[in-house]
């Protein structure tokens, strides 16, 4: 466990898809910086099309999910 990380972050790098549910489900931030990025730069930066779904259905616009891979593609 990283200093600063919450629960989401938690599950986001562990690819626990279950968890990432119920924290989103009942209210996580998808958007709560953590030590080192978001659960949604997370998920992105580690390719995990799961837990990009589960946000999406959450509320999370695939679109921004795809220009946000797009930028650190491009900044690579």
């Amino acid at each position: 466990v990283r200093y600063g990380d919450a629960p989401l972050h938690i599950a986001v790098r562990a690819r626990n898809a279950e968890a990432v549910e119920v924290l989103v489900s009942k209210g996580a931030d998808i958007s709560a910086k953590g030590a080192q990025a978001d659960p949604k730069q997370m998920a992105v930066q580690a390719n995990a099309e799961n837990l990009l779904n589960i946000f999406t259905k959450y509320g999370l616009s695939l679109s921004l999910s795809l220009s946000f891979s797009l930028s650190l593609s491009l900044s690579l």
